[in-house]
This record gives structure tokens, C-alpha cells and sequence, in this order.
């Protein structure tokens, strides 16, 4: 008798096997409820990768067991989804430095989470940060990181006020200096991109101080992005950017150039 003849059975004959049946079927429920949700991916900062053996119904949602198949030199954004009551939650990098794609399993439903599928030239998570390399040579292959990413309380209030007070201010001049109230602005977004920069660094290990140029455009949008220093290294450039693409910045009646020191 199949297992779905048995619950049959047991549902419309209440006995003892009808009783570890149903049992059975919440305690897997439970299981699969739990297991479910472990990490998020973020989809649009993770592009190409492949999603294999997740049974989350959720889009963005990752179960235990999942594989996050990474395309060559592309890179991968995690994030947990039991946020803390002080806001903070983790955030985790992984960015495939190889020639070909690397596989991720979700292993664990703890930090640091994850683990590439075939180990056996990485070496142990230190530090919340993993580094992989090509059999017999230095060179890298994968390399993570995990960091704790605080929220700033008065985040969400200052992109609110910043929306309202210097969504009317418009230049009289193209490159006339920030306001105070844009300045104010600016040192709060300095402060709430700093830790997603500062994970950048964790997992391409750079320490040199970067000035990142852009531009607010009316409509919300992010152009005009660049490095002022030269010499550093192309993917880093390319993270670091990423998390300027991703900020929430208020809307300006006139695109706005901006110039920020990283340090």
C-alpha cells in the first residue's frame, strides 16, 4: 500500500497508525517550513546564477540543500532573513574568480551557511571569509563574505526628510557645492553605504581609500559611476559600485553629481 493509501486509510479509520501517520505528515511539514527561507538571494545584484534544489515557493527565498550554480567571474549576494531586533542582519559575497562555474550548497541552516560543493582546495572559514584556488597554484578561484549589516535608525527617516526638503532645491548653477541640507544628505549615505563597501573589501581584502563619482538622475536613477583612483582591483571597482546602484536615494528636480571618499 502506497503512503498516500495508508493516510487515506488512516484519515476515515482513527486508530494508533492513523495517529503516527498524520504525526508523521505535520512533523514534515514543520521540517520543510523550517528549512525553508534560510537565506535570501538577491536576485538583481546575482546575476546568471542558477538555482538548483530549492523547494521554497517564495522567488527570492533558499531552502537547505540548495546549490547556487555561479557563472564565470560572476558574483553572488546573500542575505539572512532572521533579522535581529537591533536590525541588524548578515550579508554574504561570494564572487567567482575562475574560468568556469562554481557550485555553492546552503549545507547548514547556521553561519556561516554556505560551502562550495567541492571543497577540497578551500581552505576553512576564518574570519567569516572562505578562499578557494586552483589545485597546485595561488590562484584564486572563490572567494566570500560574511558581515554584519546594521541598519541605521535614522536611515529610513533621513531618505523620508532628504525626499522632502531637497526634492525642491534645484542648482542655480551646474556645479554649484552641496547645501548644508545636501551635505547632510550625502554624510548619511556615506554612512549607510559604508558597511556593504566595507564587505566588499572583507571579500576582495583592499584596503586603499576610493572616491566613487555619480549621478542622481531626476527620475531616481544611478549613471555617470566611476573610481577616481586607478590601480585597484576591477572587481572590488565593480562591488563597490554595486552597492551605489542599490541605495534608495531621494528624488532631485535636477540630476545631481555626487563625489563620496570611502576610507
Amino acid at each position: 500500500m502506497s503512503f498516500n493509501s495508508m493516510l487515506l486509510a488512516a484519515l476515515f479509520k482513527p486508530s494508533a497508525l492513523s495517529m503516527i501517520l498524520i504525526a508523521c505528515l505535520l512533523t514534515h511539514s514543520d521540517l520543510g517550513a523550517a528549512e525553508c527561507g534560510i537565506l535570501k538571494m538577491q536576485k538583481h545584484r546575482s546575476s546568471g546564477v542558477n538555482v538548483v534544489n530549492n523547494y521554497c515557493t517564495d522567488d527570492s527565498a533558499l531552502s537547505l540543500n540548495t546549490i547556487l550554480q555561479i557563472p564565470a567571474g560572476a558574483r553572488l549576494w546573500l542575505e539572512s532573513t532572521n533579522v535581529t531586533q537591533n536590525s541588524e542582519n548578515f550579508q554574504i559575497i561570494c564572487q567567482n574568480k575562475s574560468i568556469a562555474p562554481v557550485s555553492i550548497k546552503i549545507d547548514r541552516a547556521v553561519l556561516p551557511w554556505i560551502n562550495p560543493e567541492n571543497n577540497s582546495h578551500c581552505n576553512s572559514w576564518t574570519n567569516d571569509r572562505l578562499e578557494c584556488q586552483e589545485l597546485n597554484s595561488e590562484i584564486k578561484t572563490l572567494l566570500c563574505a560574511i558581515a554584519q549589516i546594521k541598519k541605521s535608525p535614522v536611515s529610513e527617516m533621513m531618505q523620508r526628510k532628504t525626499s522632502l526638503t531637497l526634492r525642491g532645491l534645484i542648482y542655480k548653477k551646474n556645479n554649484a557645492p552641496f547645501s548644508d541640507g545636501v551635505q547632510t544628505g550625502t554624510n548619511q549615505w556615506k554612512a549607510d553605504l559604508e558597511p556593504e563597501i566595507n564587505l566588499c573589501r572583507k571579500v576582495f581584502q583592499v584596503d586603499d581609500p576610493i572616491t566613487i563619482n555619480w549621478k542622481i538622475r531626476t527620475d531616481g536613477k544611478i549613471t555617470d559611476t566611476s573610481i577616481t583612483e586607478t590601480n585597484i582591483d576591477n572587481q572590488f571597482t565593480e562591488c563597490a559600485i554595486e552597492v551605489i546602484k542599490n541605495f534608495s536615494f531621494p528624488i532631485f528636480e535636477k540630476d545631481i553629481p555626487v563625489i563620496l571618499l570611502f576610507d
